[in-house]
């Protein structure tokens, strides 16, 4: 069993500390209808969080994807390592309406903080106080995919000025359209379909690739390619609809990304690491307003 180093070394069961940071000002939390939910959710079952500078809207989504959005997500691309904690691991301690029932939050501050505040620190404040969520970090080997380099050398191409727009800037720039979702409007280091088919990520760092493709696969994936630099890369995945509703199937899924890795030069090892995960102290239904 390997350890990641990288990891937050947090020993034992120490409580998440959050540094002082803006809050919002304005929050409205209510329950979602079933045909609100319905409509809400993406195709692998959660509802939509979007952001602006000073807004955060969360429509028909669970307790969990609040926490893992505050927790997990954005603190693995604000510190560009996905080792720092574990994406898709289980949050242990939660109550069966975590993951069942579904709220829209919709919350509002003074000023324009940047994104990364907005789904990160102020998120996690408002967990705290509207759902009164008290949590902690611990660690347990899990099962994860390492990102290797392969033996026949990297095809990997430098990225190209342009081809992306920089996350801070991509905040306050106008939203692509599905007609004009071309990689050059789209943010640095994030997936996004491609016109020739499969899929885009610009401007990426080995890092910021692991972190896409870890939230896509049944298990994290780590970087241990020890390629520096910004490459844009294109994967060669399908992009149809599965036959029936739902999340894709993960072997399915994990056979088209490991042939669409291969041909970058690169390649999945399975294997097992000690990874930080969260643990629930407590955690209420919030009331609504």
């Amino acid at each position: 069993m390997k350890t990641l180093i990288a990891v937050i070394a947090i020993a034992g069961a120490t409580a998440v500390v959050r540094a002082q940071s803006p809050q919002f000002e304005v929050v409205s939390v209510r329950r979602c209808q079933a045909t609100d939910a319905a409509s809400g959710r993406r195709q692998g079952g959660s509802g939509a969080i979007k952001s602006s500078p000073g807004r955060l809207n969360a429509e028909c989504v669970t307790a969990e994807d609040l926490i893992r959005e505050a927790w997990l997500r954005q603190a693995s691309l604000r510190n560009d390592v996905i080792s720092k904690r574990i994406l898709n691991a289980p949050i242990e301690g939660s109550p069966a309406w975590l993951h069942d029932e579904r709220f829209t939050v919709e919350a509002t501050a003074q000023g324009n903080q940047p994104e990364s505040d907005i789904r990160g620190p102020m998120l996690q404040a408002l967990l705290e106080s509207r759902f009164r969520l008290k949590i902690h970090e611990s660690s347990k080997p899990i099962p994860v995919y390492e990102l290797t380099a392969a033996s026949g050398g990297r095809k990997l191409q430098p990225a190209i000025d342009g081809s992306c727009i920089p996350r801070d800037a991509a905040q306050s720039a106008r939203k692509p359209s599905p007609q004009d979702r071309s990689a050059a409007t789209m943010p640095c280091g994030l997936f996004a379909p491609s016109r020739r088919g499969g899929v885009d990520v610009n401007g990426a760092s080995m890092a910021q690739l692991c972190t896409d493709l870890s939230a896509v696969l049944d298990r994290d994936v780590v970087d241990i390619t020890g390629i520096a630099g910004l490459f844009d890369i294109h994967l060669d995945v399908s992009r149809e609809q599965p036959a029936t509703p739902g999340p894709p199937d993960p072997a399915q899924m994990f056979g088209e990304l490991k042939a669409a890795v291969e041909k970058l030069g690169l390649k999945f090892e399975a294997t097992t690491a000690t990874g930080k995960f969260l643990v629930i102290d407590r955690i209420e239904k919030p009331s609504e307003n």
